[in-house]
């Protein structure tokens, strides 16, 4: 095969681009023995890959015994009630809230009052921070002239 058509392919191959089809010609390029030299170094990687191919494990797997299936039941059965008596007890302690909230009225002055006050109180706040920012400005107006003397 033309070493014009294997480059490209083998760079594709490094950088993990190739189809199957294209690592197919490429096996078969370093399995055929006339290898172009310049590609010479490459051709342990895909005899490697091909005699692994061929190999079988032979040997025996080991996996651990299970256990007993009798305690898988009784643990999923007593997780399964366990789980349906909370879903009950929520429902339950969640109604006997919202008859609660229901229950009780809203005196709507009041909450105008409260939220009133809480918004005089930020923008106290807002205005204490404010009044900061200005010592910041003036150091910063100082700062200027000194670096502009400078």
């Amino acid at each position: 095969m033309e070493r014009s058509k294997i480059k490209p392919l083998l760079t594709k191959y490094l950088e993990g681009e190739t189809s199957l089809s294209e690592e197919k010609i490429l096996n078969e390029y370093f399995a055929s023995g006339k290898v172009d030299p310049t590609f010479e170094e490459y051709k342990p990687l895909f005899n490697f890959f091909e005699e692994q191919r061929k190999t079988a494990f032979e040997g025996e797997v080991n996996l651990p015994e299970k256990k007993s299936t009798f305690l898988n039941k009784k643990y999923y059965r007593w997780s399964a009630i366990a789980a349906s008596v909370l879903i009950v007890c929520s429902v339950y302690f969640f109604n006997q809230k919202q008859t609660k909230i229901k229950s009780t009225e809203v005196n709507h002055e009041l909450a105008m009052k409260h939220t009133q006050d809480l918004l005089y109180m930020m923008t106290n706040v807002m205005n204490d921070g404010k009044k900061q920012l200005q010592y910041l400005n003036e150091f910063n107006t100082t700062q200027n002239q000194i670096i502009q003397q400078k």
